[in-house]
């Protein structure tokens, strides 16, 4: 398992809306296409209300300045899939 997905979800854990059993994480899990131009691709999923979520969503762009400059992380808010 990647190393920094599993980071990234650890950290997601402690943002305020999922500590508070409101928002659920499910994964890191690889991606349906697991790898793409020698990069591997990972999911996690946020389940939740979306009563909370301008909260969350600002922790999630916070998150995203902290990665790594090797790792890309995109947020899709509505995915319509998962490929």
């Amino acid at each position: 398992m990647s190393t920094t997905a599993l980071a990234i979800a650890q950290q997601l854990q402690t943002l305020p809306p999922i500590a508070e059993g409101t928002w659920e994480v499910l994964g890191p899990a690889p991606a349906a296409i697991a790898k793409i131009a020698d990069r591997y691709r990972w999911q996690i999923l946020l389940k939740g209300s979306p009563k909370n979520f301008y909260q969350l969503s600002k922790a999630l762009c916070d998150l995203k300045d902290q990665c790594p400059r090797s790792t890309r992380l995109s947020i899709d808010v509505d995915p319509l899939n998962f490929l």
